[in-house]
């Protein structure tokens, strides 16, 4: 297949594109060159501005020689295919695009990843550069030549340029390709003029993720678009959702712009945290101080226990040596003493023993002395002995008491550790009482991973204020998470759901809090 040998485009000697239009109008007389020569071999092939045709057009010169692909369409197309690392299989090309239905039943985090496919870009830098070299006509021209395969399937690329005449239903909406300029830009949401039917598109941007600053630049801009076109109830109006900038919009001068979605977390911080103004901040440090207190006096005083409970068990061992000591005592005493039993003779005979055997009966008193001393002495160490093991008892139960005191204050902090350890900023309070507060804390992650994913969280505590600590007692939660935030208005949407929430936990906290009070004064 040939095509036309008048070209839309041209290269200035600076080798910036310009189109014929723009060419039409500069008074000064220069030099242009062929674009498609220059894409091919770099070589700057001369072309004529002719300014007669209506519109406007470039014009190859008899006398130069362009590249043979500049006018064979099939060798041009695989040179540029081949430059743009796109496979091509006989006609077909080797592309993975977005899907070519509708999407808006997906989510718009889903949406997101689906029109981030780097074969988007490729389709769209191909469609660019074959349109700078090639007026539009010779596009749908060159696009029923080629195929891609889909889900499967396969479809003439064609059938993805937009067609004038066509006049799109609601349902279903495909994947298409359209061409045409920026007229206007308003609040996020950009006017295109179609070629060539005039009618108008509707570019619409993400509000939480484009800034219309930005997107003025578009302004004035020739621009190629890839994405679901809508109709709208104005016949001549459609509309076209951009998710990525980068992988739907390409640019057919080299002027190009790069916006990059970036999810605006000050319109989220400031209509999530609204209503919060009205609490009173809570530093996340002072909510998240654990109440050791009562484990660390337990715990001390556990010790002063076991150490109390040490010292009597080392009287009781010191006591036990005592009475070893006294029985072996007793023992050799009474292994002094004679074995024969008491004399029963008359007075005046013993009277003369006695005095015959003073000295041994003297010792024998003696040692009787002795042995009645320890004997007594071994009474006493029993009965300190009884004593001792009553009191290790009574302090082994109070050690018992202790330790369970303390294993459950270690089993209370445990819980607050647990209610506090994903804890983060901002905290909000509201006082009930002197000892009393509900406690608020809002929260919310962006995926930079996966774009219009957002994670919220509210937690509402009751808690006990005691010696400057938070001590929860109750805690509620609620877990949202929304892949849809694509206007503002759908951020208010989220923060009254979450709010509502709050709110109700504020009125059940308030109410139970009450009935408590009146229970209380009732006793």
């Amino acid at each position: 297949m040939r095509i036309k040998k008048s070209l839309p485009y041209a290269l200035t000697p600076d080798l910036q594109l310009i189109s014929a239009e723009e060419a039409y109008h500069h008074k000064q007389k220069t030099v242009y060159f062929c674009p498609r020569c220059y894409q091919l071999a770099k070589k700057q092939v001369k072309v004529t501005l002719v300014r007669k045709s209506k519109p406007p057009c470039f014009r190859k010169r008899k006398e130069t020689d362009h590249e043979m692909e500049c006018s064979q369409v099939q060798k041009y197309i695989h040179f540029l295919a081949k430059k743009l690392q796109i496979p091509m299989v006989g006609n077909e090309l080797q592309l993975t695009l977005s899907p070519l239905e509708d999407l808006s039943t997906y989510s718009l985090a889903d949406r997101f990843q689906l029109m981030e496919k780097k074969d988007n870009q490729r389709l769209l830098r191909l469609t660019q550069k074959i349109l700078q070299a090639h007026h539009l006509e010779s596009l749908h021209r060159i696009f029923r030549l080629y195929r891609i395969s889909q889900a499967g399937a396969s479809h003439s690329l064609h059938h993805l340029l937009w067609q004038p005449t066509y006049t799109p239903p609601q349902e279903p909406v495909y994947l298409s390709l359209i061409v045409g300029t920026v007229r206007e830009v308003m609040e996020l949401k950009a006017l295109v003029n179609l070629y060539p039917a005039g009618d108008i598109l509707q570019l619409h941007f993400p509000t939480l993720y484009y800034e219309t600053k930005s997107l003025k630049l578009l302004h004035g801009q020739k621009v190629i678009c890839l994405g679901y076109i809508k109709k709208l109830m104005d016949p001549s109006l459609y509309k076209m959702d951009i998710l990525s900038f980068a992988h739907q919009i390409a640019f057919l001068t080299e002027k190009a712009i790069d916006l990059q979605p970036l999810f605006k977390k000050d319109w989220l911080t400031k209509t999530l945290f609204a209503p919060a103004q009205t609490y009173r901040r809570l530093s996340p440090t002072t909510f998240q101080k654990l109440y050791t207190k009562k484990a660390d006096s337990l715990q001390n005083e556990k010790a002063l226990i076991q150490q109390r409970r040490k010292q009597i068990s080392d009287e009781i061992a010191y006591n036990f040596r005592e009475i070893r000591k006294e029985k072996d005592d007793i023992a050799i005493l009474k292994s002094q003493l004679p074995h024969s039993t008491p004399l029963s003779a008359p007075k005046r005979f013993v009277q003369k023993i006695q005095s015959f055997f003073s000295a041994r009966i003297e010792r024998e008193n003696q040692v009787r002395w002795m042995l009645a001393f320890s004997q007594q002495k071994l009474k006493q160490l029993q009965k300190k002995r009884a004593l001792l093991q009553k009191r290790k008892a009574e302090i082994s139960e109070l050690l018992q008491k202790v330790d369970k005191a303390y294993q459950q204050a270690l089993q209370q902090l445990e819980q607050e550790r647990q209610m506090k350890e994903k804890v983060v900023g901002p905290l909000y309070e509201l006082p009930l009482s002197s000892l009393k507060s509900i406690i608020i804390q809002l929260n919310y992650q962006h995926s930079e991973q996966k774009l219009g994913l957002i994670s919220f969280q509210a937690v509402v505590f009751l808690v006990k204020k005691w010696e400057g600590y938070y001590l929860p007692e109750q805690k509620r939660e609620l877990l949202l998470t929304s892949s849809d935030l694509f206007h503002k208005q759908d951020l208010t949407t989220i923060a009254r759901k979450i709010w509502n929430f709050i709110d109700r936990q504020i009125e059940q906290f308030q109410s139970e809090e009450r009935k408590r009070r009146r229970d209380h004064c009732t006793q």
